[in-house]
């Protein structure tokens, strides 16, 4: 018997790591982060000790340390994201807290806070600074006087300590709800009005003889969509939004109160006045106006809506034989909007899912991407990758061929995995310490329910909203120009953040791009 040779997964042409991250131990996450809290420190200590300042003695090896701690940090902290293994993933874990910790410290020194400064007000005319470098000096110091770095010792120890603990609260609040991993045992009666391709897709528990419902995403919205159990649909909304409360509510608590403390010695009435200092907004009390405003808008046309809503469930309460009491509980929601959409506008998602499967989808967004930004991406087989499910595409320049960066899709839910939709840089496309321009990489991680025996994957069209959202934040990382790590990809002004993927996500309203997008799956593997 003759056996074909398979060619072990290549890295791909600049990418810095391996992302196969089933090669990698607990041990060596935790080496890997040593190292880089070590070798950050040593280029920072070395800008304190600085006699001449120079924006090569400065302000260079600043952006320096934060470029190494990025690159390096990514690789340890992301195998929390998407490792199927749980003890990688509280490693990968750990190291986020060791890194964050450090980050905290680099944050806060004087030293360099005091350098930068002094640079500033006295060397840097003569470096001629470009824009972006200027901006990033302005920038570093700004956020220095954020840290307290102009205050005394006393209060700059507490606001560190306190920075530390809120480091450690945040990072265990979000790791309680990643690992969660709890579900309901529902028979088929209790998924009254769910889609036979959503469940036929849950595991059967054959002991007493129902699903395994989860509280993830993919689980959860199409339940309080489409069930018309009402019982179902408020169990599912109890405990979704219970998940975790006994620790995270503690934990949620004495963040609260050390955000005050923080402000407070930081000259800030509270934490929110603290946050909206450097937002388009200014100050809470011009998001309350604009709340109010908006509110006072939003009534009349509310009040068309719920009395359609309202009149629905009347209706549907009727028919079933069901109490009716006159109120729209949280649970309503989502599934009288549905029937909204079914009954006023003759929506019927079920079958509308029936047009956007995932593949043709994918490959007629990224075309739609190549036109527009001009951009030509390839499908990459044979490259290392932390799962198998896990698309890569090579993006070049469409009119150069320059080599942009990469792009991975990890898009289907497994054990251990982020619950829901994101995009996490992977390496910024930014100078390197030696002034040659890195390609860029980002993950996009998502949900989408897997393939049936009979269907391949279909995306209802507020998925595939998502699914645009989410790749415009993969393209605002590939085809950044920005050269320094702090203004790379979305490491944007907050306001700003999401207006790319907002404005992306708008083509899937429009006619045109959404016939382009569209295929009824069966058409498809006829053809």
């Amino acid at each position: 018997m003759a056996f074909a040779w398979i060619p072990p997964p290549v890295k791909p042409e600049g990418v810095f790591h391996n992302w196969d991250l089933r090669l990698y131990s607990p041990d060596d996450l935790f080496h890997r982060t040593v190292d880089i809290v070590k070798q950050t420190k040593k280029i920072l200590d070395k800008v304190s000790r600085a006699k001449v300042l120079t924006y090569e003695t400065v302000l260079k090896p600043v952006l320096d340390a934060h470029q190494f701690s990025c690159l390096q940090g990514v690789l340890v902290t992301f195998p929390r994201h998407v490792s199927e293994c749980p003890v990688l993933r509280q490693a990968a874990a750990d190291a986020t807290r060791t890194l964050e910790e450090s980050n905290v410290e680099m944050s806060m020194r004087k030293d360099i806070f005091d350098k930068l400064v002094l640079y500033k007000e006295k060397f840097s005319s003569r470096d001629n600074l470009k824009p972006e470098l200027a901006r990033c000096l302005n920038y570093l110091i700004h956020n220095g006087r954020r840290n307290g770095l102009h205050l005394n010792e006393g209060v700059r120890n507490k606001i560190k300590s306190i920075k530390k603990r809120l480091s450690e609260l945040q990072l265990q609040f979000t790791r309680n709800l990643a690992e969660e991993n709890s579900y309901l045992l529902l028979s088929y009666e209790d998924l009254t009005g769910m889609p036979y391709s959503f469940i036929e897709g849950l595991n059967f528990d054959p002991d007493t003889k129902k699903y395994e419902v989860t509280l993830k995403s993919h689980h959860f919205f199409p339940v309080t969509r489409k069930c018309g159990n009402p019982e179902t649909r408020r169990i599912m909304e109890y405990y979704y939004q219970s998940r975790c409360q006994p620790q995270n509510t503690k934990i949620l608590e004495e963040i609260i109160e050390l955000r005050q403390q923080e402000a407070e010695l930081l000259g800030y009435r509270n934490h929110a006045s603290y946050i909206q200092d450097i937002l388009m907004a200014k100050n809470p009390q011009n998001v309350k106006k604009f709340l109010i405003d908006l509110t006072k808008k939003l009534k009349p046309p509310w009040e068309i809506e719920k009395k359609q809503l309202l009149e629905l469930k009347k209706k549907e309460c009727e028919k079933y034989n069901l109490p009716f009491n006159e109120r729209l509980e949280l649970w309503d929601f989502r599934y009288y909007t549905t029937l909204v959409e079914e009954e006023m506008y003759t929506i019927n998602q079920d079958e509308v899912m029936e047009y956007f499967p995932l593949d043709f989808v994918t490959h007629q967004m990224l075309s739609i991407y190549e036109q527009l930004l001009n951009l030509k991406f390839s499908y990459l087989g044979n490259v290392q990758k932390w799962h198998d499910d896990v698309i890569v595409y090579r993006v070049k320049d469409g009119e150069t061929d320059h080599l942009m960066g990469y792009i991975y899709l990890d898009l289907y839910p497994r054990p251990g995995k982020f619950g829901h939709a994101c995009s996490i840089p992977l390496q910024a496309g930014c100078l390197d310490s030696n002034g040659r321009r890195q390609c860029a990489m980002a993950a996009m991680l998502t949900n989408f329910n897997r393939p049936k025996h009979s269907k391949p994957t279909l995306l209802d069209h507020k998925e595939v909203e998502q699914y645009f959202h989410e790749f415009g934040h993969l393209m605002h990382t590939i085809c950044s120009k920005a050269e320094t790590p702090l203004f790379f990809g979305t490491k944007v002004e907050t306001d700003f953040v999401e207006a790319p993927s907002q404005m992306l996500e708008n083509w899937v309203w429009h006619p045109e791009p959404l016939q382009y997008l569209s295929r009824h799956f069966k058409v498809l593997m006829h053809s």
